[in-house]
């Protein structure tokens, strides 16, 4: 083990010890009773700094691996960029300030090889509203000093692909403004081969047989949000997993402070402790005012009626159930809807239509 994982060892260690100790010596001496939410909030506080310093880290020994390696192979990895070309080129979406976890998910994409013969990156894979989308642009910003170039590129229509292409080859300059798309594709593509330090993420992208030819293999890092498990024939595949409980509840205790971790912890075994899910119920009883208790309530009641029309997807019943919890909360009045697609009770669309029809982004 090299020094510096040593030293981040070590540090994490004692973040852990103090954390530890600190929150058993509140609970024993102080004379008032130790709310569990408060205890739960320092263990997560504790274990996002533990993260933090360990992800720091490997950041650092990359880096340094990075620069080494390119003074080794100097022009042939085109490190020299051309003379006027700003020195960062960024199209990511905006940051969410409420992300929270994926620490190890993180760590993984920072220290992805940026060129080993096939395509240097990976697929964030699972499925709709795993926080896949999220995942990219948090690792965007987090590591956003270790590219000259960051661009997203929305991959769902694949008929603007080129032209998403063909506009960072006019932000690069190396194509005129009224260049034709393929021909600027081609150009970009070329010049992508031939430097270094640029991350393009491709998001919501389904049929890799399409994509491929828009992809440069060239030594700079690829990131891919998918639900096609065929993306693993091209990179490697980073599967996604619902939130840890704890991540669940802390998100709703930041969203919503008044929530006690004993409410959060069942609201968010109800939502499987899907992303997506876990933000938006959070959001709705941040926007709303709505009690803790009551959003509880409603949440249970509704999960008989979506396990009785037989939701087949697992994580796709809680998107649903946030939407029905909503509609209730809208119009406390509104009798119980006998089907999906039954509109006789609201004039938009009615809770569950869309969600089934297709998964939503992440």
């Amino acid at each position: 083990m090299g020094v510096r994982r040593k030293l981040g060892a070590a540090a994490a260690g004692l973040i852990i010890l103090a954390g530890g100790s600190w929150t058993l010596f509140a609970m024993r001496s102080s004379s008032n009773p130790v709310d569990a939410s408060q205890v739960i909030a320092a263990v997560v506080a504790v274990g996002s700094a533990v993260a933090g310093a360990c992800v720091a880290v490997w950041r650092w020994g990359y880096r340094a691996r990075r620069e080494r390696s390119h003074e080794e192979d100097g022009d042939s990895r085109g490190a020299k960029e051309p003379v006027g070309r700003p020195k960062q080129i960024w199209r990511i979406p905006a940051r969410n300030p409420d992300f929270t976890g994926r620490a190890r998910d993180l760590l993984r994409l920072s220290v992805a090889p940026h060129h080993r013969g096939r395509l240097a990156g990976n697929a964030l894979h699972g499925i709709g509203g795993i926080g896949k989308t999220a995942l990219a642009t948090e690792y965007a910003h987090q590591f956003s000093d270790d590219f000259d170039i960051a661009w997203w590129v929305d991959a769902e229509q694949e008929a603007s692909v080129g032209e998403q292409i063909r506009q960072l080859a006019v932000a690069l300059e190396i194509v005129d403004t009224k260049a034709p798309v393929m021909q600027a594709v081609e150009t970009c593509l070329r010049w992508l081969r031939q430097h270094g330090n640029w991350l393009l993420i491709f998001d919501n992208a389904e049929d890799p047989q399409f994509l491929i030819s828009y992809i440069p293999d060239g030594p700079g890092q690829v990131l891919v949000t998918t639900r096609d498990i065929r993306w693993g024939q091209l990179c490697e595949i980073v599967e996604l997993d619902v939130l840890a409980r704890k991540e669940s509840v802390g998100l709703l205790s930041r969203s919503v402070p008044r929530i006690t971790a004993g409410q959060a912890g069942l609201i968010a075994e109800a939502l499987g402790d899907l992303p997506l899910a876990v933000a938006q119920a959070g959001a709705f009883m941040a926007e709303s005012r709505l009690d803790p208790g009551k959003y509880l309530e409603l949440l249970q009641r509704e999960t008989s009626y979506v396990l009785g029309e037989g939701v087949p997807v697992r994580y796709g019943k809680s998107l649903v159930l946030t939407t029905r919890v909503a509609l209730a909360k809208v119009d406390a009045e509104m009798p119980p809807i006998s089907s999906p697609c039954d509109r006789s009770h609201s004039p938009g669309l009615s809770a569950g239509q869309g969600l089934q029809d297709r998964p939503p982004r992440s």
